[in-house]
C-alpha cells in the first residue's frame, strides 16, 4: 500500500490546525498521528529548521543511534514507504531502525541516560477503556510498570518495551503486513509482552 501521509507538508498541516475550533476545556485522551505531526511541525518552527534535519541530528548526535533515520524509501528489503523531506507526518511514522538500535534506546530509558528521558516515563493521562496510562510517547501498564510503544506501516510492524525494575528491554520487528479489519496488528504486542514477562521474571539483562 502507498504511504497515505506523503505530500502533507507544513502549509497543509497549518490548514488542518486552523480548521479545528477547540474550546477552553479538558478533552479525553486520544491517540493521534495528526497530533504528533503538529508536534514535529512546532519543533521545526521553534528551532527554525525542518523536522527532518532536527530529528536526524538529535537521533545521531545526541542519542548516538547511527542505524536509525527517517525513511527515504531505500533499504535491504522492499515496500518501504517513501517520503518528501518536508512531510510533517514523518514525525508520526517515518522512522526506520534496527533491533540493535532499538535495544540501545531501550537501555537508555532503563538507565535514565540522558537524564531528561525520565520525563517521558511520568503518567500524563490515563485511558478510560483499558486502564493503560500515557507518558510522553510511551504507553504505561500500571499493573506491570512496563513502558512500551508499537508502530507500523502497511508492510512493517514494530514493538519496543522495557521494564525499568528488572532492567529488561524487548524489541520485535516484523515484515508481516496486518490486514485491514483484523487484530493482526496486536500480534507483535503479544509477543513483546510475553518476552517481557518471561525475562522480567528471570531477572535477565537486556536481550535480543
Amino acid at each position: 500500500k502507498k504511504n497515505i501521509y506523503k505530500g502533507i507538508n507544513r502549509a497543509d498541516t497549518f490548514d488542518m490546525i486552523n480548521a479545528y475550533d477547540l474550546k477552553d476545556e479538558t478533552y479525553d485522551w486520544e491517540y493521534s498521528n495528526f497530533g504528533i505531526a503538529v508536534l514535529g511541525t512546532t519543533l521545526g518552527e521553534v528551532y527554525n529548521t525542518s523536522y527532518k534535519i532536527l530529528a536526524e541530528d538529535f537521533i545521531n548526535k545526541d542519542l548516538g543511534l547511527n542505524q536509525t533515520h527517517l525513511g527515504n524509501g531505500t533499504g535491504n528489503l522492499e515496500n518501504y514507504w517513501t517520503w518528501n523531506d518536508d512531510d510533517t507526518y514523518l514525525a508520526a511514522g517515518g522512522y526506520v531502525s534496527t533491533v540493535t538500535d532499538l535495544l540501545k534506546y531501550g537501555q537508555m530509558h532503563i538507565n535514565d541516560s540522558p537524564e531528561y528521558l525520565a520525563f517521558s516515563h511520568k503518567t500524563y493521562q490515563t485511558f478510560k477503556k483499558n486502564g493503560f496510562s500515557m507518558g510522553l510517547g510511551w504507553i504505561i501498564d500500571p499493573e506491570t510498570n512496563y513502558l512500551w510503544h508499537n508502530g507500523g506501516t502497511s508492510s512493517y510492524q514494530s514493538f519496543l518495551g522495557f521494564d525499568k525494575e528488572h532492567k529488561t528491554a524487548v524489541a520485535v520487528l516484523s515484515n508481516y503486513s496486518a490486514k485491514d479489519g483484523t487484530k493482526d496488528e496486536d500480534l507483535l504486542d503479544i509477543i513483546g509482552y510475553s518476552l517481557l514477562n518471561s525475562l522480567s521474571n528471570n531477572d535477565s539483562d537486556i536481550v535480543l
